[in-house]
């Protein structure tokens, strides 16, 4: 069995940082619904082409998406 170090699973969970996406998203719960529906649409991908492409786990990854520009929040108003 392999043990991780406390160092290395908070690194995973910390990045990006929230505070990061503050002049991406308005609030931290509109970041979470939008990284939550991103990370939906990934593992529904790849459970239709049944194919694992992702390299971690589906939320990180719709965080780096976020974090880099890739998904953009458009409010209906």
């Amino acid at each position: 069995m392999q043990q991780h170090s406390h160092q290395t699973v908070k690194q995973s969970v910390d990045y990006p940082p929230v505070d990061s996406f503050n002049n991406i998203i308005d609030n931290k719960y509109t970041l979470v619904v939008l990284a939550a529906r991103r990370a939906r649409e990934l593992m529904q991908i790849e459970y239709q082409t049944g194919e694992e492409f992702l390299p971690r786990k589906a939320v990180s990854v719709a965080m780096e998406e976020i974090a880099g520009g890739k998904i953009i929040c458009e409010r209906n108003r």
